[in-house]
């Protein structure tokens, strides 16, 4: 895989798609996670401006190389 701007962060619908998901299950495992309960998704967002969220493209090139091959 290409080397990726380490600060590049991407919107929740950016990273929905980069990780093949709806938006709404994006948001639902954000939910679930804030709530303390147990989620897939391993990726922490980053809040910008106090309730922006964003992700960082690294965390979620790292999560996606990281998951199981088919």
């Amino acid at each position: 895989m290409e080397k990726i701007n380490d600060k590049l962060l991407v919107s929740v619908e950016e990273a929905a798609r980069c990780l093949d998901l709806s938006i709404n299950t994006v948001y639902n495992e954000l939910s679930k996670a804030r709530r303390g309960k147990p989620t897939f998704l391993k990726v922490k967002p980053v809040k910008v401006g106090g309730k922006l969220l964003k992700f960082r493209m690294r965390d979620l090139q790292a999560y996606v190389e990281g998951l199981p091959e088919d």
